[in-house]
């Protein structure tokens, strides 16, 4: 089978291109109206078309590519119904302008777009027969989709029973916790990777990291790039620049910029505990590369965060959150909360394993048996073939 892609980011090489080894992927890019346009732009150096922030999560087919048997998008729609297509979303579909933010806050609500005549064309487009499967990434993505259904009845039930999710798929970075050959009664490591630095945590981190360093012994690695995000912890580039600075000149911390994947994944290899207290979150894939390193993590509860890690595999931080499960990040209240929240929950987890550092095998142990249990690349697969071959009925 022919399955046509648009992207290479990490989300599409974790969820979708390659993952069943007797398919053939094909870049489609060619045939897609919105891309067509950027191509024109660029070449006569004038912006004839207007490209929309919306236009990356739509694709037009302008003619029927025959080579291919299905699409495959991630966070985007089709609005042509020649060829049979799919979406892996991480939040929900259509992700517009409008309904991108509509989950933040107390009180979410998407009551507002029931006359939005976009997010109607988009939704009739989804509830199409050649839309063959929505695959929201986690059970939260999921209640977050139907959440928003629930304000266009015309369309909800058509497009709930095709909502599958579809959690990533990881295989084993150690096949047994012995492969690690590490002492687990001695000084532990540590390790956080996340290029958005500020949301992802790092500032509490370091925070209670500094606090306890004069009382446990422990190593400290942080591969980031100190990217700012600028959303739910509102950082400025201020605060990028200093904590960077921060970071850099403390003498008891590893810190490195970035490396090479297979670098990061040595390091989590050779790690005891993984960290990402973060903020704001939509899957979290760095949790499943640790617990397949056998290295279990302190994870907020945010989003998909609970369905992949709890206090059996790792330890959680409770934060303020709203019903669908993001962040409460609104105001600046709000965030000194989360803050408060994350170093006073990362102490507590922190000196529970230092008391306890027997605990850390069992955890990693339980990691490696949920990575095979509940993300099998083969299950993954298997998954998508038989959405796929709704195409042939």
């Amino acid at each position: 089978m022919n399955i046509g892609i648009v992207g290479d980011f990490y989300p599409h090489q974790r969820n979708i291109n390659g993952k069943i080894a007797e398919n053939k992927y094909i870049y489609a890019n060619k045939t897609d109206l919105f891309t067509l346009k950027k191509v024109i732009n660029k070449k006569l150096k004038v912006n004839i078309f207007k490209i929309k922030y919306d236009d990356q999560f739509k694709f037009k087919e302008i003619w029927k590519n025959k080579e291919i048997d299905v699409y495959h998008f991630f966070n985007s729609i089709s609005l042509s119904s020649f060829t049979p297509w799919v979406t892996s979303c991480e939040t929900l579909v259509p992700r517009l302008s409008q309904t991108l933010n509509c989950h933040h806050g107390s009180h979410p609500d998407y009551a507002a777009l029931k006359e939005d005549k976009e997010v109607d064309n988009a939704l009739n487009a989804i509830a199409d027969k050649s839309c063959l499967g929505i695959l929201p990434l986690s059970e939260c993505s999921k209640r977050m989709q139907l959440d928003f259904l629930k304000h266009f009845p015309k369309y909800a039930e058509t497009i709930q029973k095709k909502t599958f999710v579809t959690h990533p798929p990881q295989k084993l970075l150690v096949k047994q916790l012995e492969d690690k050959k590490l002492n687990y009664s001695g000084k532990l490591r540590f390790l956080f990777v996340g290029g958005a630095f500020h949301r992802k945590g790092g500032v509490e981190m370091y925070n209670v990291f500094n606090k306890l360093r004069h009382l446990y012994d422990f190593e400290l690695i942080i591969v980031s790039s100190f990217a700012r995000s600028g959303w739910a912890k509102k950082e400025s580039e201020e605060d990028v620049i200093q904590a960077k600075e921060l970071i850099k000149n403390s003498s008891w911390i590893q810190y490195y910029n970035s490396l090479p994947n297979n670098q990061v994944l040595e390091l989590m290899k050779n790690s005891h505990i993984g960290l990402l207290p973060t903020w704001a979150e939509t899957y979290g894939f760095s949790v499943l590369e640790m617990q397949a390193s056998g290295c279990p993590v302190i994870t907020t509860d945010i989003r998909a965060l609970p369905e992949i890690n709890n206090n059996d595999l790792g330890w959680i931080i409770n934060i303020p959150k709203n019903r669908l499960g993001e962040a409460i990040y609104t105001t600046t209240a709000d965030r000194a909360a989360i803050a408060q929240a994350i170093e006073n929950g990362l102490e507590k987890c922190l000196i529970e394993i230092f008391k306890n550092q027997e605990s850390i095998q069992v955890k990693a142990e339980k990691c490696l048996t949920q990575i095979k249990v509940n993300h099998s690349p083969e299950a993954h697969a298997n998954k998508l073939k038989s959405i796929y071959s709704k195409s042939r009925n």
